[in-house]
């Protein structure tokens, strides 16, 4: 794999007693680029997810880091900036200005996307509280040919980009009247670290729970299984009873995050959005305790289930 590669991303339903009750979207914060050696340099703070302000949406990435420098932040703007408060309007707009900006361009090459495919998830949710349904599309994004319009151009030399969108069918994967959240996506070299982590904890007492499928790709980052995820863990969570939704933050040890960033206690920063911990639970980012209301998740240890 060469290139500038980013790696780990999860999506997964979270699901209650109510039924389908958040949309949630975990990375980890590593870019790595290869050396003539066969090794690996690391960055370990790339923003990764991104979320929309005016419309609930939530997008991540896996593969090229410079997609993420040089496209992704102007997509997000052009839709906030436009006002589009629809979220599918929201999906089909990220895929139509990257075909339009990608169409003719020399993207082929090792610089801008490698040799490997990079993947766009995005998230949205329609309408709100118990009439909420929560949606995923993949976009899959292959260096060497074009498409705009959904027919395959190859113009250019065979030096754009092709652009792939899948629909994952969420309602179809949820089953009614079950209390039981659902892994929807996993992407990126550490794939297969993140879903062996997740069969672990699926058979423990956490069973298929929001928090285990937080668990399954903390444990693979920490775990260094793959040397190309890395860095602190990324959150964003669509909720069934908020407008919007967006980014939060994460606590590792005794340290806080967001966006892959430290957030340090001399920089007096007020951070208005919500932390969650290793576990899972809602905690204050500046003295790592519980926040009043939020619930324990205490997490099982494998070698009890042996």
């Amino acid at each position: 794999m060469e290139g500038y590669i980013v790696t780990s991303v999860a999506c997964w339903l979270g699901v209650d007693s109510r039924g389908p009750s958040s949309l949630n979207f975990a990375t980890d914060s590593r870019v790595s680029w290869p050396m003539g050696d066969g090794s690996y340099r690391h960055w370990d703070h790339v923003k990764k997810i991104f979320s929309f302000s005016q419309s609930p949406v939530i997008l991540a990435y896996a593969g090229s880091v410079l997609l993420s420098a040089v496209a992704i932040p102007s997509i997000v703007d052009v839709c906030d900036h436009g006002q589009i408060k629809d979220g599918r309007r929201v999906a089909l707009m990220v895929k139509e200005i990257l075909e339009r900006q990608c169409y003719g361009a020399d993207l082929g090459n090792v610089a801008m996307f490698g040799h490997m495919p990079s993947y766009i998830l995005i998230g949205w949710r329609e309408g709100e509280k118990m009439e909420a349904k929560f949606k995923l599309r993949v976009l899959t994004i292959s260096p060497g040919v074009t498409s705009v319009g959904g027919e395959r151009l190859d113009g250019d030399g065979g030096r754009g980009v092709f652009i792939k969108s899948k629909d994952i069918n969420v309602d179809k994967l949820t089953k009614r009247g079950e209390n039981a959240s659902r892994m929807l996506y996993i992407v990126g070299s550490g794939k297969s670290e993140v879903d062996g982590y997740r069969e672990k904890f699926k058979t423990t007492s956490a069973g298929d729970t929001s928090r285990s499928m937080y668990w399954a790709i903390c444990d693979a980052v920490k775990g260094g299984g793959d040397e190309r995820s890395g860095g602190p863990l990324q959150l964003g969570s669509l909720y069934r009873i908020d407008k919007i939704g967006g980014l939060l933050g994460t606590v590792s040890g005794r340290r806080s995050f967001f966006s892959g960033v430290q957030i340090l206690h001399k920089d007096g920063l007020k951070m208005d959005c919500e932390f969650r911990n290793e576990l899972f639970e809602r905690v204050n980012p500046e003295d790592m305790k519980w926040i009043p209301g939020a619930q324990r998740q205490p997490k099982p240890r494998f070698y009890d289930y042996d």
